[in-house]
């Protein structure tokens, strides 16, 4: 009997557990992420809920504004179902495994459920990836031209044109990596990066006189190399070859090749003292 009776008791206590437990856990479940998720800095204050975030070196935590970013650290998640906060109750959740509701748009194209997404020049939007580089993870839902509302913005590349696109929110599964998805449109990926960036770059004067110097820099080293080489580098195969053809001018032939090596490297540092002139101005 008491065997009976301690048994009854275990039975009782176990369901007691599961339905204080267990089930609201599974409910959780089916309805979020319970991923863990930590508290971080942000230096964007303008970042929302959803919004994907970049680490940038000097800045610090804020909102993506570049496809394929390679800083890419996480996404803002206000309402984690399990968060570790500090004492202070200071900092935003940032989730950067795990299961999370991203912000996204149209302005790649239609999402698929299973589409790599990335960011995009969007600040904190993401966008689905078509060419390789780094993503934040893969679409759980579609979303479409049909989906979300209607959002207008005015292109980085074309700020005269004002584009129709949709925004919203849907799941992504986050793995923050570099996705090898199609080799052929490496260089066009390449391109709007470049050209994102350079744009960027014009609409900030002080980056824009930045940017000047350091292509002005590169083009004179690159430009005393060339002359180095093509004035005084070219006559030195030469010069070995008169020495076995005339071997009784072999030391004047050889004073010659030291001069024109000496000519070359003194060029080349010109070039060089030249370009760090141009960045100290």
């Amino acid at each position: 009997m008491n065997c009976l009776n301690r048994l009854i008791k275990y039975l009782l206590a176990f369901l007691l557990f599961f339905s204080i437990y267990l089930i609201p856990i599974s409910v959780i479940a089916q309805s979020s992420s319970i991923e863990v998720t930590s508290v971080f800095d942000l230096a964007d204050k303008e970042a929302q809920n959803g919004d994907i975030i970049s680490n940038i070196e000097g800045v610090g935590l804020t909102r993506t504004t570049a496809a394929y970013d390679q800083r890419l650290f996480g996404i803002v998640q206000n309402d984690p179902v399990i968060v570790y906060r500090r004492l202070d109750n200071s900092g935003t959740p940032i989730a950067r495994s795990g299961v999370a509701e991203v912000n996204v748009t149209t302005f790649n194209g239609d999402i698929q459920s299973g589409d790599y997404i990335t960011s995009s020049e969007i600040p904190g939007k993401g966008q689905k990836a078509d060419a390789s580089g780094y993503v934040i993870g893969v679409a759980l839902e579609s979303f479409t031209s049909q989906d979300g509302q209607e959002y207008d913005y005015q292109p980085i590349s074309n700020p005269s044109k004002i584009q129709k696109l949709k925004t919203g929110q849907i799941q992504v599964a986050l793995k923050i990596e570099y996705a090898e998805i199609t080799r052929t449109r490496f260089l066009s990926g390449l391109l709007n990066i470049i050209n994102t960036a350079l744009f960027k770059n014009l609409e900030d004067p002080n980056k824009f006189v930045q940017l000047f110097k350091y292509t002005s820099a590169g083009l004179v080293i690159l430009v005393s190399f060339i002359i180095g080489f093509l004035s005084f580098s070219r006559s030195i195969p030469k010069s070995i070859e008169a020495i076995g053809r005339n071997p009784l001018a072999q030391r004047a032939i050889h004073f010659s090749i030291i001069l024109n090596i000496v000519l070359t490297i003194i060029t080349a540092l010109l070039g060089i003292g030249a370009a760090l002139l141009i960045l100290r101005l």
